[in-house]
């Protein structure tokens, strides 16, 4: 089962919201400031804080994915090292939220009649798997939980601590962020 929402981390409850990010960023290259600011192939300002709103789509250990729109389109990734601030909507507001999204879960898991994927089974086998296809099965039966309950923060960590064991083999030149 779920935990409450009021234990959970506060970026995990706003993952899929809008957020505002302040993050350090290059300076700004255009074709009328090129000059002033690129000379040999190096910037000569320093860097600058930017803030913009953006939608928080995933955490990881070395940063965060956000998208500009609601569209799951035109991801961005973000270091923790540029990362200044987040902010977003408040507390109450997303563990109520989260607790609304809880119960339509399971008002919906009530009523469907398909098999839903387990927690408890997707995190024994993201915890026991020794074999690439161990974690094959592994990943599947967490992405198929996470599709459902996007904002488990437990499940989403252990499946990053498999890849960081069992990575995919995706071809670097097929793989893209956008």
């Amino acid at each position: 089962m779920d935990r409450d929402p009021a234990d959970k981390n506060l970026l995990y409850l706003m993952l899929g919201h809008q957020v505002f990010i302040e993050y350090l960023a290059g300076p700004r290259v255009t074709e009328d400031n090129f000059d002033q600011v690129v000379k040999q192939g190096e910037t000569l300002a320093g860097p600058e804080a930017r803030t913009r709103a953006y939608y928080l789509r995933g955490i990881s250990s070395q940063g965060i994915e956000v998208t500009p729109t609601e569209e799951h389109k035109n991801y961005v990734f973000i270091s923790w090292g540029a990362v200044l601030r987040i902010w977003g909507p408040d507390r109450l507001e997303l563990e109520y939220a989260e607790r609304e999204a809880m119960e339509q879960n399971q008002q919906h898991d009530t009523e469907d009649t398909a098999p839903q994927p387990d927690r408890q089974e997707a995190m024994d086998l993201l915890a026991n798997a020794e074999t690439p296809s161990e974690a094959a099965a592994a990943k599947v039966a967490a992405d198929s939980w996470l599709l459902i309950h996007p904002s488990d923060g437990d499940v989403r960590m252990a499946r990053e601590q498999l890849e960081d064991r069992f990575p995919d083999d995706t071809d670097p030149e097929e793989a893209s962020l956008t």
